[in-house]
């Protein structure tokens, strides 16, 4: 039994060098489907049904996901992915809008939304990865990039300029905050290329929403007469006298040390729903800048 337990120990070596561990192998067979589903699935293939732009919406939600690789790999990446998505026709408009207008703030959250944005195609295919580029500025790293076609017009003619509307909701670490998001509507059209590819031959901006978080740790301490060596950050003192302490990551470090030093009881973690909600509920709160 031992010896049967070490040929077959996982990450042990072959008893006879140079013998290759073979690879597993795994058959899949190709199931034909029910006779009672066998009409309904020739219809599931895009174009194939009675929605007649389905196969052009998958085609171009491609080419969007590549857009969105390219971006959650590095916002840097902007230029390699306008080179190939831009027709060289392209115009475009504004995607960071010029000025904002804030939903309120707290904190914790804030929110603003773009005034009208122009719908005039000042850029062309040359200066408009600078738009993407100040778009997605604020941040440091992307987490999601997701593009949602909401609406599709093929139009029946020859060499059709295909009209979409795109959701967009941009998601990740910013650099003067804990997370950033960018969401809205963008209005896009495309032409199919003489090499079959799909390109945008026009860009504009319909809305759009920015929104920030700034605390990123919430420090727990139970009832204290003492308060908190708090510099940045929001205090929510609560019903039975637990205090909470909602601030950033170099904030709740320094307050951590401090807390330590006095020998006080804390704990301290990533902000949960269960720490915003304590925040809502709580008896007093106490906004720091």
């Amino acid at each position: 039994m031992i010896l049967l337990f070490l040929v077959c120990e996982p990450g042990l070596s072959s008893a006879r060098p140079g013998v290759a561990a073979a690879e597993a192998y795994r058959y899949h067979p190709k199931l034909r489907p029910p006779p009672s589903l066998e009409s309904i699935y020739q219809h599931m293939a895009p174009g194939k049904d009675a929605f007649p732009a389905e196969k052009e919406a998958g085609e171009l939600a491609a080419r969007l996901e590549e857009l969105g690789a390219n971006l959650r790999d590095s916002p840097g990446r902007v230029p390699q992915a306008t080179e190939s998505l831009l027709a060289p026709e392209f115009k475009g408009g504004r995607l960071a809008p010029a000025t904002e207008v804030s939903l309120g703030s707290s904190p914790h959250l804030e929110i603003f939304r773009a005034a009208a944005m122009p719908a005039d195609l000042v850029k062309d295919r040359a200066s408009f990865p600078g738009e993407l580029l100040a778009l997605v500025d604020e941040f440091q790293a992307i987490r999601v990039a997701e593009f949602l076609i909401t609406a599709i017009d093929v139009p029946q003619q020859q060499d059709p300029l295909v009209r979409t509307v795109v959701r967009f909701d941009i998601v990740g670490t910013g650099k003067k905050s804990w997370r950033a998001e960018r969401l809205g509507q963008w209005q896009m059209r495309w032409r199919r290329g003489a090499d079959g590819v799909w390109r945008v031959v026009e860009w504009i901006t319909l809305d759009q929403l920015r929104s920030l978080v700034k605390h990123q740790y919430s420090i727990r301490l139970p009832s204290s007469p003492e308060r908190p060596p708090v510099t940045e950050g929001t205090v929510t003192t609560g019903r039975d006298g637990e205090i909470q302490v909602l601030t950033s990551e170099e904030e709740a470090y320094r307050i951590s040390r401090e807390l330590l030093e006095r020998g006080v009881r804390f704990s301290v973690n990533r902000i949960s729903l269960d720490d915003v909600f304590f925040h809502l509920v709580g008896s007093t709160g106490v906004p720091r800048q």
